[in-house]
C-alpha cells in the first residue's frame, strides 16, 4: 500500500513518537500493541502508522546499503597498505574479518525484505522460532520471509501464525502483558457460556483478544478488570490463604460493618485484607490463618458429637480447667479434635459416644427421675441389686439416652413424681408412721377399704404435692 499524500510527514512523527516512548531498535520490531498505541496518540489511522513504519524501514535499508558500499571501498583501499604490515593484506586481518561480518548483512536479504513487508509481528516471530525450533529471532524472520517469497505461508498458518494481529500467541502475549490474573481467567470461564467447556488457555487468549481489539468493557461488565481487587480475586485470596469458614463467621460478628453481610462478602473482605497485606486488623480480633483460634476450636467442638456433659467432665478431670468457664472447656475439647489428640480425652472417660458415664448421669439428673426411682429400679431388676445407687442412676440415664424408658415404666418407674415407690419414700422421709396410715383409713371414707400400703402412699402424695393441711385437718401430723 502506498503512502497517501496526507501522510507523507508521518514517518518523522512515528520516529519522534518512538523516541518519546524510549523505544530503541528498528521500527520493524514495533508490536501490534505499540502500533495501536501510536495510532491513538498520533491520531492517525492504523494503516498510516503501518505505512510510516514501512517508510522508516526502507530508509534504514537505504542507509545500510550506502554503509555497505563504503565498507567495500575501505576493503579495496586496504590492499595498498599490505606492505606496511609485512606483506599481509589488511583485509585478511582478524579485525577486518570481524568488520566484514558486521557489515556483510547491512543489505537486507530478499527473505528479510519479504518479512518486513508482510505485516507479521514480533509475537509471530517468537511463535515461529518455537514452532520450527529455530536458533534465533533473526532466523525466524528469515523463515517467515522465505515462506512469503515461496508462496508457502500455509506452513505458518498450520502453526497459527498469520499476518493478523489476533493469532492465539498474540492474544496470549497481550494477556500476559495486561495485568489480568488467573483468577480473572477462571471467572471468564464461569461468566461466558462459550468459554465454559473450553480450556484455561482459550480463556486467557480470549481476554488477550479483548485487550487487542480495545473491547475490555465486555470484561468489566461481568466484573473482570485489570485491578487486583475484583470480587473473584478477593475470594480466591481468601480460599488460598488458610482462613476458614469459622474465621468468616467470627469476622461477621466482630466487625459491625459486616454484621448484616452474607458470608461470601465477609470472605471477600478477608481476601482483601490478604491482598493489601493488612491482616493485622483481623488478628486484633483473634482471627488468624491458624486452625486453633478460639472460634475454630468451638466450632470443632459443636460439630464433633461431644456434649456439654463432656465439657463439664473435662472441667473436673483436668486441673487447668477447674477454674475456667464451660466455653473454655468446650474450646479445649475442640483443640484436641483439631490437633488429632482426642486420646487425651478418652483416657479420662470423655469420648464422642453419647453413653459416657457422666453423660448417663447427667441424663438422669435432667430427666425428672428421682432417687426413689433409682431405689425402685435396684429392687425391680435383679442385675442392679448389687449395684451402687450411682450406677443405678446411670442405668436409668442410659434408658433416657437410647429412648427405651418403656423398660422402666413396665415396672412402675416413670418420670412422674407420683409413682408408688416415690409416694412410699415421701411417706417415710416425712416422718409419718403406720399409725398415721391407720388413722387416715379411719378418717377418710375413700380409704376405708384401702390397704395399709395404699394409705401410706396417700399420705406420701399429700407430702409430694404440698397439701398436708388436708391431713392436719383430721389431726394427722408428722411426728
Amino acid at each position: 500500500m502506498s503512502v497517501t499524500q496526507a501522510s507523507l510527514g508521518n514517518p518523522a512523527r512515528l520516529q519522534q513518537w518512538m523516541q518519546q516512548q524510549n523505544i530503541s531498535g528498528s521500527p520493524a520490531q514495533l508490536s501490534s500493541t505499540q502500533m495501536q498505541q501510536a495510532s491513538r496518540e498520533l491520531k492517525l489511522p492504523l494503516v498510516d502508522v503501518l505505512n510510516a513504519r514501512d517508510a522508516l524501514i526502507n530508509q534504514a535499508a537505504t542507509q545500510n546499503e550506502q554503509a555497505g558500499a563504503s565498507s567495500q571501498q575501505l576493503r579495496q583501499s586496504s590492499t595498498g597498505a599490505a606492505a606496511s604490515f609485512g606483506g599481509k593484506s589488511l583485509a585478511s586481518s582478524p579485525a577486518m574479518t570481524r568488520f566484514q561480518a558486521q557489515t556483510s548483512g547491512a543489505t537486507m536479504t530478499p527473505a528479510m525484505e519479504a518479512y518486513r513487508g508482510a505485516r507479521y509481528t514480533m509475537d509471530d516471530v517468537r511463535a515461529a522460532q518455537q514452532a520450527f525450533n529455530l536458533p534465533s529471532l533473526a532466523a525466524a524472520k528469515e523463515f517467515i520471509g522465505n515462506a512469503v517469497l515461496k508462496g508457502n505461508e500455509a506452513v505458518l498458518r498450520e502453526k497459527g501464525i498469520t499476518p493478523g494481529n489476533f493469532d492465539g500467541h498474540e492474544c496470549m502475549a497481550a494477556f500476559r502483558k495486561s495485568g489480568y490474573s488467573e483468577s480473572d481467567v477462571r471467572t471468564a470461564m464461569k461468566k461466558f457460556d462459550f468459554l465454559r467447556d473450553g480450556t484455561v488457555q482459550e480463556a486467557r487468549e480470549y481476554i488477550g483478544l479483548k485487550v487487542l481489539n480495545n473491547y475490555e468493557s465486555m470484561l468489566s461488565e461481568v466484573g473482570i478488570t485489570r485491578s487486583n481487587y475484583d470480587r473473584h480475586e478477593m475470594m480466591d485470596a481468601f480460599r488460598s490463604s488458610g482462613y476458614s469458614l469459622e474465621d468468616a463467621r467470627k469476622a461477621q460478628q466482630a466487625f459491625d460493618f459486616l454484621k448484616g453481610s452474607p458470608l461470601d462478602e465477609v470472605k471477600e473482605y478477608i481476601g482483601l485484607k490478604v491482598l493489601n497485606n493488612y491482616e493485622s486488623m483481623l488478628a486484633d480480633v483473634g482471627i488468624t490463618r491458624g486452625q486453633w483460634d478460639a472460634h475454630e476450636c468451638m466450632a470443632a467442638f459443636k460439630r464433633s458429637g461431644y456434649s456439654d456433659a463432656d465439657a463439664k467432665e473435662a472441667m473436673k478431670k483436668f486441673d487447668f480447667l477447674k477454674g475456667g468457664t464451660l466455653d473454655e472447656a468446650k474450646e479445649y475439647i475442640g483443640l484436641k479434635i483439631v490437633n488429632n489428640y482426642e486420646s487425651m480425652l478418652s483416657e479420662v472417660g470423655i469420648t464422642r459416644d453419647n453413653y459416657d458415664r457422666h453423660e448417663m448421669l447427667e441424663a438422669f439428673s435432667k430427666s425428672g427421675y428421682s432417687t426413689a426411682d433409682a431405689l425402685a429400679a435396684k429392687e425391680k431388676f435383679d442385675f442392679l441389686k448389687n449395684s451402687s445407687l450411682g450406677e443405678v442412676k446411670e442405668y436409668i440415664g442410659l434408658k433416657v439416652l437410647n429412648n427405651y424408658e418403656s423398660m422402666l415404666s413396665e415396672v412402675g418407674i416413670t418420670r412422674n413424681q407420683w409413682d408408688s415407690h416415690e409416694l412410699e419414700a415421701a411417706f417415710k422421709n416425712a416422718g409419718y408412721s403406720d399409725a398415721h396410715a391407720r388413722k387416715a383409713i379411719a378418717k377418710f371414707d375413700f380409704l376405708k377399704d384401702a390397704s395399709l400400703q395404699e394409705a401410706r402412699e396417700y399420705i406420701g402424695l399429700k407430702v409430694v404435692n404440698n397439701y398436708e393441711q388436708m391431713l392436719r385437718d383430721v389431726s394427722i401430723t408428722r411426728n
